[in-house]
């Protein structure tokens, strides 16, 4: 089991778009997904 978590030092640094993009890429090369939002 892998595990990536993506964070910043900002708000509004598009760490949704980079993890939806990554998310979309991973799948397509036949990985299985699974995305969680920790935080407010």
């Amino acid at each position: 089991m892998s595990r990536i978590f993506i964070s910043a030092a900002h708000k509004s640094s598009g760490k949704t778009t980079v993890s939806i993009g990554l998310c979309a890429a991973l799948k397509q090369r036949g990985n299985i997904v699974q995305s969680f939002k920790k935080g407010p």
